[in-house]
């Protein structure tokens, strides 16, 4: 992901956080997210950090404002099936 036209911000991407399961309820997304973050900021000094959760995924959303992630946009999802 690229970040907006005419600014030379350094943006990081999170494509999935996947927690098995069986090991859900036990603040493991949180501490990877923070693990994620602290990295992302000290070691490879990105500004910011962008990522896409499903609307449906209230969970993921919760746990991600909570980290101080901010709503920017909504997109639509389209398929084409050939």
């Amino acid at each position: 992901m690229l970040p907006p036209t005419g600014t030379s911000e350094q943006v990081g991407y999170v494509k999935r956080v996947i927690v098995h399961p069986d090991q859900r309820k036990q603040g493991l997304s949180r501490l990877l997210m923070q693990h994620i973050i602290q990295f992302a900021r000290e070691e490879r000094h990105i500004e910011a950090i962008d990522l896409i959760v499903w609307e449906s995924n209230v969970p993921a959303i919760q746990l991600y404002e909570s980290l101080g992630f901010t709503l920017q946009h909504r997109e639509l999802y389209y398929r084409l099936r050939i």
